[in-house]
């Protein structure tokens, strides 16, 4: 943004440097998911603990942009090692759907796609933000209100598919 390359910028975490005006869209939320496929070959886990025997599909480490999508450490302990490793959450779907792995994925997405199955509940869940920016030289132009106002509206006529 401060280079100008970008006029509204969507992102997971809220800008804290530079002469930015962030507003908070929506929060949303991600559980654990597998599929059929993929439990027939490598089993259905029913607890964290179990999650160490499983393949995982995740964020490149090296390309991960935030560290709100790190899901690295599940929680009691449990931390996984991604097998398959994308810089796309569409390709962690597909991953997920395909039964190659089981992953960490947004609640509003993996609803959409038929064979996906939540795993273990409400003991692996994560909510997170999205967050819309504008540089503040240009939040008043009418072009980028405009712009800002619909996107605005959009999340808010739809915030419940984000969190339910």
């Amino acid at each position: 943004m401060a280079a100008r390359e970008v006029g509204i910028s969507i992102t997971v975490d809220r800008p804290v440097t530079g002469r930015v005006t962030a507003q908070k869209l929506t929060d949303y939320t991600l559980d654990l998911y597998g599929s059929d496929i993929y439990f027939q070959r490598m089993g259905r886990p029913r607890s964290l603990q179990d999650l160490r025997k499983h393949v995982f599909v995740g964020y490149i480490p090296e390309l991960l942009f935030t560290q709100q999508l790190n899901f690295l450490d599940l929680g009691d302990g449990v931390e996984v090692v991604p097998t398959i490793r994308t810089s796309s959450v569409i390709a962690q779907v597909d991953a997920v759907v395909s039964g190659a792995a089981i992953g960490v994925l947004p609640r509003y997405i993996a609803r959409e796609r038929p064979g996906l199955k939540l795993l273990l509940g409400d003991k692996l869940q994560a909510t997170r933000s999205y967050w819309m920016s504008v540089h503040d030289d240009t939040r008043q132009l009418r072009r980028v209100r405009v712009v800002l106002e619909a996107v605005a509206a959009a999340v808010r006529a739809d915030r419940r598919s984000f969190l339910r």
